[in-house]
């Protein structure tokens, strides 16, 4: 699989921000800033679980949290980028979760992977750009040993081309583009059509263990 060239746009951010406070650990990152960009694949491949259908699932039952789905088509950022989560399964004093940001990408049927992808390396190159990550971006499977993101790390290459392509500053290797998408590194959406939170539903999704 092969990440899109320089013709790549980048995707909407938007934001269902969790007010829910037994998800979360209600603590910024020290200075504010993760140390760590972790990149997760939601494991649901049912039809329909897409980032936004994620993040009502965040807001309204899951007993963890990250801090942006992501998919084909958009972003939906869930928690404050200077904000601690519950994503790494490493305990609430882990390195991974008190130390990194969690981005979790779509893998559900359906979905085209490779933008999936790229988006989630536009999304991290932002991220670097605010500040955070400067100790590396890592696999879930860091933390815990668990095989995620699974298909990534399933196809041989596939790590390699994303982390290629945050290097770049994003698909393309199109940099900052004059700064035109540099992610702030507090509360607000990152990058093009950050219009915030959007109402209605796209369909429920009721898996019962979540995502990875």
């Amino acid at each position: 699989m092969s990440l899109p060239d320089a013709s790549f746009t980048p995707p909407p951010v938007r934001q269902l921000l969790l007010t829910r406070t037994t998800n979360r650990p209600n603590r910024p990152f020290a200075g504010g800033l993760a140390a760590f960009l972790t990149i997760h694949q939601t494991g649901n491949r049912r039809r329909g679980a897409d980032a936004h259908a994620h993040a009502r699932w965040l807001a309204r039952a899951a007993p963890y949290s990250w801090h942006a789905t992501i998919d084909d088509r958009e972003v939906w950022q869930s928690l404050d980028w200077s904000e601690q989560g519950w994503h790494a399964g490493d305990g609430r004093a882990g390195p991974g979760n008190t130390g990194s940001i969690g981005l979790e990408i779509c893998m559900h049927e359906g979905i085209d992977a490779a933008r999936a992808d790229a988006n989630a390396a536009w999304l991290a190159a932002r991220l670097r750009a605010a500040g955070h990550g400067r100790s590396g971006i890592v696999q879930h499977h860091r933390w815990t040993g668990k095989n995620c993101p699974e298909l990534i790390r399933a196809e041989a290459g596939r790590w390699e081309r994303f982390l290629e392509a945050v290097a770049a500053g994003g698909p393309g290797g199109r940099g900052d583009a004059a700064g035109r998408h540099r992610a702030p590194p507090g509360r607000g959406g990152v990058g093009a059509g950050g219009r915030g939170a959007r109402t209605g539903a796209r369909g429920a999704v009721g898996w019962g263990r979540g995502p990875s």
